[in-house]
């Protein structure tokens, strides 16, 4: 790395100097503000303000945003029908898991895991059934 460095400013091509792409970036930034601060007015959106920011600890958090959902969905379908089937396919592979790998750890090696285990299969070469 060389001790000093020199750097050009220099308008880009399509602008006739520095000046003209100057004061099209400031009123496109400006406008866009404008824009921004006509939305948190919308949406009642409060902003800190300078002061408040600085009087902020580094260690600060934000609180927590929203709620965290119950749900944790792995399956989705229109027909409902479709869905239920894939429900029950999930709940039994959930409980052939649950059962094979409670086996594993209590020792036993020879465990086949149900069709689907990847993790385990990948990183600790188990059996798995075939489809």
């Amino acid at each position: 790395m060389p001790e000093t460095a020199t750097l050009v400013f220099s308008a880009p091509a399509g602008f006739e100097s520095v000046e003209t792409f100057r004061a099209l970036v400031i009123a496109r930034v400006t406008a866009l503000e404008q824009q921004a601060a006509e939305e948190r007015k919308t949406d009642r959106v409060a902003v800190l303000g300078a002061r408040r920011v600085l009087k902020q600890r580094h260690t600060d958090r934000p609180a927590p945003g929203e709620p965290r959902r119950s749900l944790n969905p792995r399956i989705a379908a229109k027909d409902k029908w479709k869905r239920i089937e894939a429900l029950g396919r999930l709940v039994s592979f959930l409980q052939e898991h649950r059962e094979a790998l409670l086996r594993f750890c209590r020792g036993e090696r020879r465990v086949h895991f149900p069709h689907g285990t990847y993790l385990m299969r990948v990183r600790l070469g188990v059996a798995c059934a075939s489809s």
